[in-house]
């Protein structure tokens, strides 16, 4: 029976992700550091490619996140980030781009 590689190589990446995310734990930070930790990481990555390392520590601060503020409950935190996602990016966005505007 053979696996094929597109099959495995999610799994594989998942689990070096699981491996890095344990062996290095979150600062403690309060909740508008990782709000604002959580934001641009949302930014990031709706306008760049995070790399493997940026990507886990993103879904890190989003489960930190989703956990303290929302009681694990994904639900609410997709409802509150739909709210906010909008005001959010062009908060984020705004210094970038009155600066490329120089």
């Amino acid at each position: 029976m053979r696996v094929r590689l597109s099959v495995l190589a999610p799994c594989l990446m998942v689990c070096a992700l699981t491996t890095l995310a344990q062996a290095n734990p979150l600062p403690a930070l309060s909740d508008d550091a990782l709000e604002a930790r959580f934001w641009a990481c949302d930014v990031a990555s709706t306008h760049t490619v995070l790399s493997a390392a940026e990507g886990a520590q993103c879904v890190r601060w989003q489960d930190e996140l989703k956990q303290r503020r929302f009681g694990g409950d994904f639900a609410r935190l997709l409802d509150w980030w739909r709210a906010h996602k909008a005001e959010q990016h062009a908060r984020h966005l705004s210094p970038q781009l009155n600066a490329a505007r120089r």
